[in-house]
């Protein structure tokens, strides 16, 4: 599952120079390192492949436009941006994947970015995506949290913080604590498959810092969980702090300026409950 964002400067630089640009659309990854065997992609299929041509990628682009609108056209980001205003949208309105890097990534959510942050800027339309193909990342079809586990969360670096986890150094080459008692981090190797796509489309990429929405995420709200998660929301999350709370730990919200990140269990669902309006 993955995240991603369209950038008005950006986008507005994309249509006109299509040939230099592989895609429209600003990656900002939401995902796991390999989607479900059984993950498929559904709806209209949009094609932003750096071996599509010019006229492909730009009729994706005014294609994926129409569809975030609910059928309005627009040939250019501030016609598509009027006409979708403060709307925010969802798969099941937008019913549309695209097609980058050799995979299918459902369009799941558009809305606006809340914060100033690297490219993009508050206004910004962001649209959310999901991997929606089976990646096999390091020979395994999924990856590791945690090299290690341990129930105790007073430790400095407890094994189920994201932030300093196995799992988020592999997406993104970040440092993690590799065993129960390392006395410091120790530095990650990002996995080839996702710094492929960082390198391919990195420049368009947005992070959770630029959005509201992933600073409160709340399972209380989504969910209807009697407390909210750790690790849902880089900041202080909608009815109730985390537990466990690891918010006063160092480096527990550095993923809030990542270009590629798991999910909130808030987020996708769980049983009948699909989460935040986003899957």
């Amino acid at each position: 599952m993955n995240k991603l964002t369209i950038n008005k400067v950006k986008l507005t630089a994309i249509i006109s120079l299509a040939v230099s640009f592989l895609c429209c659309l600003i990656i900002s990854f939401t995902g796991f390192f390999a989607a479900p065997a059984d993950a498929s992609a559904v709806g209209a299929q949009f094609n932003f492949e750096a071996s599509a041509n010019k006229a492909t990628r730009l009729t994706s682009l005014q294609g994926l436009f129409a569809k975030i609108n609910g059928g309005t056209a627009a040939n250019n980001y501030a016609t598509f941006s009027s006409a979708l205003g403060d709307n925010v949208k969802d798969s099941r309105q937008i019913n549309s994947y695209i097609k980058i890097n050799g995979n299918n990534w459902q369009v799941v959510y558009a809305s606006r970015a809340d914060y100033n942050y690297g490219a993009t800027s508050k206004g910004d339309v962001i649209a959310t995506v999901y991997l929606a193909s089976d990646i096999v990342a390091n020979n395994q079809n999924q990856q590791m949290f945690s090299t290690w586990l341990s129930e105790d969360t007073s430790r400095s670096y407890p094994s189920n913080m994201y932030s300093s986890s196995f799992a988020r150094s592999q997406l993104n080459g970040t440092h993690y604590v590799a065993s129960e008692n390392a006395g410091a981090l120790s530095a990650g190797d990002q996995a080839a498959v996702w710094k492929s796509v960082q390198d391919a489309y990195g420049k368009f990429m947005a992070v959770p810092a630029n959005m509201g929405w992933q600073e409160k995420l709340s399972a209380v709200t989504h969910i209807t969980n009697e407390t909210n998660a750790a690790n849902d929301a880089w900041g202080t999350p909608d009815n109730g702090a985390p537990s466990p709370d690891y918010s006063k730990k160092s480096r527990y919200t550095d993923w809030k300026y990542d270009k590629l990140w798991l999910p909130a269990q808030a987020e996708v669902g769980c049983g009948n409950f699909n989460g935040a309006e986003r899957n």
